[in-house]
């Protein structure tokens, strides 16, 4: 694979990644390249820049959506259940808030 190739397909499973966790260093780790690099990316590469403002507003979309389901899930147990919403993790956890 040439060595462009190489980098476009990194830059895109970087980006698959960075939708999935919003999180530019552990996309990096999780292609093999230092944070440096996907940095020095984008500053070089007007193209690649644009395509990782949309990965992170997908990012945000994707976490504001799960954060007001869980809300809404946790204000209507409390509303049909009865009970308050549970301030330790582990209680979080077992009803899954």
């Amino acid at each position: 694979m040439m060595r462009r190739e190489l980098r476009e397909a990194l830059q895109k499973t970087f980006l698959e990644q960075l939708i999935l966790t919003g999180n530019v260093k552990f996309s990096a780790h999780a292609i093999g390249v230092s944070q440096m690099s996907v940095y020095r990316w984008r500053w070089k590469d007007l193209e690649f820049a644009a395509r990782w403002n949309d990965a992170i507003q997908q990012a945000t979309d994707a976490a504001i959506k799960k954060a007001r389901r869980n809300a809404v899930d946790a204000v209507a147990r409390f509303i049909l259940e009865g009970r308050a919403v549970p301030k330790r993790k582990a209680e979080r956890e077992r009803w899954g808030v």
